[in-house]
C-alpha cells in the first residue's frame, strides 16, 4: 500500500505496512481513510491484528479504537453519507456475527445489526446512488428475502 502525492511520486512518509493484500481503499470525511483486503496485521512489526478491515489515520498509523475482525477477505468497502462503512467479500462473519458477504459497519467500528441482506455469493462492488440506495454485485443470484433483489439494489 502506497500513497501518491499529487504529482504521482510516492509519499514517502506514508506507510502502513499491512501484511497481506489492500483490495479496496476509501476515505472518510474526517481524513481517515478505511483499508479492505486479505492482511492479518498492519503496521509492520509489533502492528495491530486488524483482520481484513481497518482504520487508518491520514498518515498512515492504525487507528488503535477501530476493529471490526473479519474472519475472510474484504474485497471492497465504501462510505455512505451518514459515515456508516458498507464492506463486501466473501466472509461470513463480522465481530463473531454471522454476516453473509455484505455488512455495514458503524463509525466506532461495530457492527451494524440493523442491516443483513445475507448475500448468497461474494460481492465484489458496492455503489451508493444519490438517493441512499445501495447497488452491489459480484457472484450472488439472491441477497435478502426477495429473489432479484441484487438487480435492483438495496435500500439504506
Amino acid at each position: 500500500m502506497a500513497r501518491l502525492n499529487s504529482d504521482g511520486s510516492v509519499d514517502g512518509n506514508f506507510d502502513p505496512k499491512p501484511s497481506s493484500n489492500v483490495l479496496s481503499i476509501a476515505t472518510l470525511a474526517n481524513g481517515q481513510i478505511i483499508v479492505g483486503g486479505s492482511f492479518g496485521t498492519i503496521g509492520g512489526s509489533g502492528g495491530f491484528i486488524r483482520n481484513r478491515l481497518a482504520k487508518l489515520n491520514s498518515d498512515g498509523t492504525v487507528d488503535a479504537s477501530y476493529n471490526p475482525n473479519v474472519n475472510a477477505a474484504v474485497e471492497v468497502v465504501a462510505v455512505q453519507a451518514d459515515g456508516k462503512i458498507l464492506i463486501g467479500g466473501s466472509f461470513s462473519e463480522v465481530g463473531g456475527v454471522a454476516r453473509n458477504r455484505i455488512a455495514r459497519i458503524n463509525i466506532d467500528g461495530s457492527l451494524d445489526l440493523s442491516f443483513n441482506p445475507d448475500s448468497n455469493g461474494r460481492v465484489d462492488t458496492i455503489a451508493l446512488t444519490p438517493n441512499g440506495d445501495i447497488l452491489i454485485g459480484g457472484g450472488s443470484t439472491n441477497a435478502g428475502p426477495h429473489q432479484k433483489r441484487l438487480a435492483c439494489g438495496l435500500t439504506g
